[in-house]
């Protein structure tokens, strides 16, 4: 229930809007010369106002914008997300108002609705309807009136902001952005796309548009979207991450299913009578096959409200460790949990009734462990399946956590402990200021004791965005490729511990002159660059940076600016000069704590109104993997638990499986069997059935295994050993398990045993 809970979570995403299956985002996709596609999902504020006055297909248009702001007010201040919108947003995406008249968003300029957790950070307890709120955007500052207040959005959306706001000056206004429509009942949805490609061509004249329904934007964007990669670093999920937490939940449920089965049939002895005295009198297979299934259905039904409880208890760690707010509420989702309960009695009492029904009342009376095969071949195969799911779950794990572990380990080519990334440097106007003074800033910071170095960059290492530009040679300006331009100062490398492989880095004089064009003169690109270009000495070598002529004075180590996910990228590193973002401190070993507290109050000296904003880039380069370290937990977890089911059931068809040979075991015992030959007899079947289990679930979970190591780019090599290592793990389950049972029947005197035939 709880993997459960966590998919029908991500599966929910913005499916509860009004009207949300008519409701469609704006999507072109172009494509270059060279056939490279590139989606854009901010489109002209002149396409959404065709949309609203030319296709009567169209019902409604919204287009909007998510802007991180600083909002002030009453002596608080707080970065919250501002949405300023063109159209009616409020009922176009089902916002709740709870207090105030919304409906004046869309007649007065310079009017305001907050959301109820930004309007207590703002006003605490006290009405915000009337009060002003002041929002400032880099420079530009701007005071609005608040009107009313809404109901906090839920966190299965990709709708976030904290304020709506109806555009009121150029600052606010919408010139690219998302847009959003719902159309008509029956509205052609391919006739509206090649009508807006007509309409709207681009220079390539490549351009074609897609209505991607909203309820797959958050899923299926990488799916549907051929080439499409994400827009200004927001994150998309993606619906091939659940396909293995779903086998996890699949696994787990025929483990349990299977135990069942196995465990109804080892005990057939003891039905075996009251089914053939039942035929005996009148009963029909069909009605005996529905009384088992019965049977089963209650086991279930009584084991409901116990899972029930367990997933309550366990809801909240469980929450914890996949990073969503995830609620139960047993009344409203009991549907599908009686489904599943229903699934699960059927799939496991299926069986045992069909085989215990098919026993002929005449058999029966002879004694149904003379007339039944032993071995029967349909219980040897849930064995098997039983051992088969146990393997793939271990090998899948192994896998998992060895790739969590490589990417936790790999060398990122730059060194990231104890770095204090400050972004005291910014557009706004408390920060702006503080650009120009870079060096007299970073002094500041650097006469702190603990501090070692300092510097400053745009942009930042491990898993940032820096701006996409072509380069290429001056002597072929045709022969183009793509590269990363990392804008940084003269100390970055020191800072991070890259080393330069040749030539030098720039100078103090030239970063100052610099005014942070990426088409500077002087750069130093990677080792990825320079292969690109063909150059074993690139120091001196000139080429074209989107167009304009760069000289190269240094060549340093690759070192990853983008997720491990993406192979590494041609770099070419530009020099910042006022155009700052972050500043880059280098810690004392064992001093970032005590560090931390003095700097805070270095930032309250330049920074006096805004709040600090600072964090490790250890710490950062962690959280972008919080999911793939989430999904391998889970899977560690739900692994352990599939062993536990496994060895349940394998222990109780050994103690069966015991039993029903103790009368065997006592007359070999009389004829001088020794304890070991015993346990070989006893207990040989099922390592076997465990080795061909493991032999034919391996391929299986391999192909799981390569799937999902295809969302890395850097990954391990897929060897043999995890596969091996999980088969002689279900091998160990089964040898131990079966001895255990099969050691203490031989050990049972054959007198107490015999004096009972």
């Amino acid at each position: 229930m709880l993997i459960m809970l966590y998919i029908r979570y991500e599966m929910s995403y913005d499916a509860y809007r009004p009207h949300a299956d008519r409701v469609f985002r704006i999507m072109q996709k172009d494509k270059d010369q060279r056939g490279r596609v590139r989606w854009q999902s901010a489109l002209p504020a002149k396409v959404a106002v065709s949309l609203r006055n030319d296709y009567p297909q169209v019902e409604v248009v919204v287009q909007y914008r998510q802007i991180s702001s600083w909002f002030r007010a009453e002596g608080r201040i707080f970065r919250q997300r501002l949405c300023p919108v063109d159209g009616d947003a409020l009922g176009f995406f089902g916002l709740d108002v709870i207090h105030g008249d919304a409906t004046q968003l869309s007649r007065e300029d310079a009017s305001i609705v907050l959301t109820r957790r930004l309007a207590a950070k703002l006003f605490g307890d006290t009405d915000p309807v009337g009060r002003t709120v002041e929002v400032q955007r880099e420079t530009h500052v701007q005071s609005f009136n608040v009107i009313a207040v809404m109901k906090d959005l839920p966190t299965n959306t990709r709708f976030e902001f904290d304020s709506v706001t109806r555009f009121a000056s150029d600052i606010w206004a919408i010139r690219a952005a998302p847009i959003f429509v719902r159309l008509q009942p029956n509205a052609d949805v391919e006739a509206v796309e090649k009508a807006l490609a007509a309409r709207f061509p681009t220079a390539s004249g490549r351009a074609t548009y897609r209505l991607q329904p909203m309820r797959r934007i958050h899923l299926y964007s990488k799916v549907d979207l051929e080439g499409f990669k994400g827009d200004s670093g927001m994150l998309y999920g993606d619906v091939r991450d659940l396909y293995p937490l779903s086998a996890l939940g699949l696994g787990i449920l025929i483990i349990a299913c299977v135990n069942f089965m196995n465990l109804a049939t080892a005990r057939s002895a003891l039905r075996a009578r009251e089914t053939g005295l039942r035929k005996v009198a009148g009963a029909h297979r069909e009605g005996l096959v529905g009384q088992f299934l019965c049977e089963s259905l209650l086991v279930t039904l009584v084991a409901l409200p116990l899972s029930i409880g367990l997933t309550r208890a366990l809801l909240p760690q469980f929450s914890a460790l996949m990073g969503k707010p995830l609620v139960f509420d047993a009344v409203e989702q009991i549907h599908w949990i009686l489904g599943i309960a229903a699934i699960t009695g059927m799939l496991s009492g299926i069986y045992p009734g069909l085989y215990l029904s098919a026993q002929q009342p005449a058999d029966v009376f002879r004694g149904l462990r003379k007339g039944l095969p032993r071995d029967l071949w349909v219980r040897r195969a849930l064995v098997i399946l039983q051992f088969g799911a146990s393997t793939v779950l271990i090998a899948t794990t192994l896998v998992v956590y060895l790739q969590m572990d490589l990417v936790r380990k790999r060398d990122l080519g730059f060194s990231r402990n104890r770095i204090l990334v400050v972004k005291v440097f910014g557009p706004d106007a408390e920060r702006l200021p503080l650009n120009s003074r870079y060096n007299t800033v970073k002094q500041r910071f650097l006469s702190h004791p603990d501090v070692i170095s300092a510097a400053a960059s745009l942009d930042l290492p491990g898993h940032s965005w820096p701006k996409r530009r072509f380069v290429s040679p001056v002597d072929s300006p045709d022969r183009e490729f793509e590269a990363r331009v990392f804008r940084a100062n003269e100390d970055f490398l020191d800072c991070y511990g890259i080393p330069i492989l040749a030539g030098r880095h720039f100078t103090r004089a030239y970063a100052e002159r610099s005014i942070g064009s990426v088409e500077g003169t002087e750069v130093l690109i990677n080792e990825t660059a320079a292969e690109k270009f063909g150059w074993t000495r690139p120091v001196g070598q000139a080429f074209l940076l989107n167009r304009r002529a760069a000289r190269v004075v240094g060549m340093i180590r690759d070192f990853h600016v983008r997720s491990l996910r993406e192979p590494m990228v041609p770099l070419v590193m530009s020099a910042a000069g006022s155009n700052l973002k972050y500043l880059h401190l280098k810690i004392k070993e064992d001093r970032e704590q005590e560090a931390l507290s003095d700097i805070r109050e270095i930032w309250s000296e330049l920074v006096p109104t805004i709040p600090f904003d600072g964090f490790f880039i250890d710490d950062y380069v962690e959280s972008k993997y919080s999911h793939e370290y989430r999904q391998g937990a889970l899977v560690v977890r739900s692994a352990i638990v599939a062993i536990l089911l496994a060895c349940l059931g394998v222990a109780g068809l050994a103690g069966f499986a015991a039993e029903r040979r103790t009368r065997e075991i006592a007359i070999r015992k009389v004829l001088g069997a020794s304890e070991g030959h015993l346990l070989l007899r006893v207990a040989r079947e099922f390592p076997m059935l465990a080795l061909l289990a493991g032999a034919a679930a391996c391929p299986f979970a391999y192909l799981l295994a390569r799937d999902w190591l295809r969302n890395f780019a850097y990954r391990i090599d897929l060897t043999v050993w995890p596969f091996l290592l999980s088969m002689t793990v279900t091998l160990l389950i089964a040898v131990v398990t079966v001895v255990r049972f099969a050691r203490q029947a031989a050990r049972t005197n054959p007198v107490d045993v015999l004096s009972q035939e």
